[in-house]
């Protein structure tokens, strides 16, 4: 639309390599002045538990349930967030067995967005004591009792901290829309189930979640079965088509080889994390010429569902902006 808007928050830190350097040239382009501020997060899944000599790396809500059996000769125990009982036991652990996990690639493709941004660029991050105990210990209730998800408690100190650093500025840019640039085209049924792209036999359009509010494609696991889907390209030039599919940290989607116009890459749909997660993945594939392409997706494996499939975008002008270096594919075969 032409919608204007003087601030655009981006909470993109915990997954920057999903797109965050692309979104903000883009967000700079359609809005050269407004104020774009990148959310450093950190949550409980970044603080790991090295032991007294420094050679254990375990996860620190591993750490806490197994401290808990230890006590209670129990396997089911309490592994509340929000108790006393975590808060002794981190507070009665030395420092130095404790430590927060380092992601350089992280810092790296902020700051290739920093510099995307501008000027008008800002980071604003939650605030993170030096000590990971303390971290946990004082802001535990930051956190949803899954231990993953920023609670409400946790949102009202991340808006305290962007008001804080707007107050900061002098004053707000005016804004000004610009472009678009050369055109885009986002196909995605996550929230919808319904596409207009045409696919074969082999895709069935699936629902899932803990209350079905989710779509996909899902891939049939048949031996040797290939499933296509066809993808249009309407522009009058290249466009970079990237595809956006499930994944999960448990090895529940099958690595799936996709070709289309000469471009043959393999998909893992897994993600590193020490705590459950199932969320959308992103993979630039190659560069697409205008014209309409058959994209061909071959299962290498089985796993415990088939492969699922929630969007394809085409984006930019690949003429005149070049692929970044940051946004790596996945392995090739």
């Amino acid at each position: 639309g032409n919608d204007e808007y003087d601030v655009i928050l981006l909470e993109f830190f915990l997954r920057p390599q999903d797109g965050l350097i692309e979104l903000t040239r883009r967000l700079r382009e359609r809005f050269p002045n407004a104020i774009i501020m990148f959310v450093r997060m950190w949550t409980p899944s970044h603080i790991r538990y090295k032991g007294h000599d420094g050679t254990l790396h375990v996860p620190i809500k591993q750490w806490y349930q197994e401290q808990q059996q230890q006590e209670s000769d129990n396997d089911d125990v309490n592994l509340d967030i929000h108790s006393e009982a975590l808060r002794d036991a981190l507070l009665s652990s030395p420092r130095h067995e404790f430590e927060y996990v380092q992601r350089p690639g992280r810092e790296k493709v902020l700051e290739r967005a920093m510099t995307m941004a501008g000027e008008n660029g800002y980071i604003v991050s939650m605030y993170q004591p030096e000590d990971p105990r303390d971290a946990l210990a004082r802001y535990a209730y930051w956190f949803g009792r899954d231990w993953i998800h920023v609670s409400p408690k946790g949102h009202e100190a991340l808006a305290h901290a962007i008001r804080k650093r707007l107050l900061g500025l002098q004053e707000l840019p005016k804004p000004v829309l610009g472009t678009w640039g050369f055109g885009d085209a986002c196909f995605s049924w996550y929230n919808s189930g319904t596409t207009e792209l045409q696919y074969n036999e082999h895709w069935n359009m699936e629902s899932f979640g803990s209350t079905g509010e989710k779509f996909a494609l899902q891939q049939e696991q048949q031996s040797g079965s290939s499933s296509t889907i066809e993808v249009v390209n309407p522009f009058d030039g290249p466009r970079e088509l990237r595809i956006v599919y499930m994944a999960t940290n448990t090895g529940m989607y099958p690595r799936v080889r996709v070709e289309v116009e000469g471009i043959a890459v393999v998909l893992d749909p897994t993600v590193e994390s020490s705590q459950h997660v199932h969320l959308t993945k992103m993979t630039m594939l190659g560069t697409l010429p205008p014209g309409s392409f058959t994209m061909v997706f071959t299962p290498l494996e089985l796993a415990r569902e088939g492969f699922r499939l929630t969007g394809i975008i085409l984006t930019g002008d690949a003429r005149a902006q070049p692929f970044p270096s940051a946004f790596e594919r996945s392995s090739v075969e």
